[in-house]
């Protein structure tokens, strides 16, 4: 989509349509991680707005430009910017370039930071096969920035039928395994799209907490209750309940070892509506 946008269509944008969409994807820190559900009520709010701000424009192109300003994370409060947007010789095309061209910067930085990890992450789950110790190092890390590297690489299935909230405080630092905490959050949020594979509404919450001397990561889903055996045994390494799916019985004992690794604890509470992961750290920032 976005060579074809390249090669034929751009040379209807003006140089300072081109030059305010490089801008913004430059300067505006966007995360375009977002649940499908979310895209969709923001959207209903930000059509009704500019339907009534815009009447002379079709109704149905005012729908796509909307659908591309919302999928490109322009909120309704940006009401200059918007109305820049519409004032555009082209505006559908100025937001489909927009959003492609924030798709491809999101999507680069994603791919630099996890395969930046996944060398590492490879040699951990080699070490903990075969019993060894990591020598990894540790370090002094932002938390929400290393979740939100994960929800990079689920951006897909995130935008598909699922209801994200991700609530973590972008203050919060540690010192700790990051490659190791990357593959456990990325192992919690895998683990929530399998749980939630047959339920229609998808609901995925990430929290965080803070009370003296620790600090809760709270990973949340709406998947069926856990039965009581299975919880049992689910940090148990090679236990798995997905052999049909090729299931390696490493992930939740993969958590359990990076939990080890950083002195913290996990708990699980599951029942007919949400299950909740909630991981706590020892904490002295406070």
């Amino acid at each position: 989509m976005l060579s074809s946008l390249l090669k034929n269509e751009l040379g209807s944008l003006s140089k300072e349509d081109l030059e305010l969409i490089h801008n913004r994807v430059e300067t505006v820190e966007t995360e375009m991680f977002v649940g499908g559900l979310q895209l969709r009520r923001e959207k209903l709010e930000l059509l009704n707005q500019i339907t009534t701000d815009y009447a002379t424009f079709d109704s149905l192109i005012l729908d796509k430009i909307t659908d591309f300003l919302i999928k490109a994370r322009v909120h309704k409060h940006e009401t200059e910017f918007i109305a820049r947007v519409l004032s555009s010789s082209n505006p559908l095309l100025f937001v489909e370039v927009l959003y492609q061209y924030q798709m491809a910067t999101a999507q680069l930085e994603t791919i630099k930071k996890s395969s930046d990890k996944a060398v590492k992450v490879v040699q951990d789950i080699r070490s903990f096969i075969k019993g060894e110790v990591s020598q990894n190092e540790k370090r002094e890390f932002n938390i929400r920035d290393n979740i939100a590297t994960v929800l990079g690489i689920f951006n897909y299935e995130l935008r598909q039928n699922v209801d994200l909230k991700f609530e973590v405080d972008p203050d919060l630092v540690m010192v700790g395994y990051d490659v190791k905490l990357f593959q456990l959050w990325s192992n919690l949020i895998k683990n929530a799209f399998e749980a939630m594979d047959d339920q229609v509404e998808k609901y995925i919450g990430i929290f965080s907490t803070v009370e003296p001397g620790k600090i809760h990561l709270i990973f949340e889903n709406n998947g069926p209750k856990i039965p009581e055996d299975v919880m049992e045994k689910m940090f148990t390494k090679f236990y798995t309940t997905k052999a049909k799916k090729s299931g390696s019985g490493l992930g939740l004992s993969i958590v359990k070892n990076i939990l080890v690794d950083h002195n913290a604890s996990i708990e699980v509470q599951s029942n007919e509506q949400y299950t909740k992961f909630i991981v706590t750290f020892a904490y002295d920032r406070i």
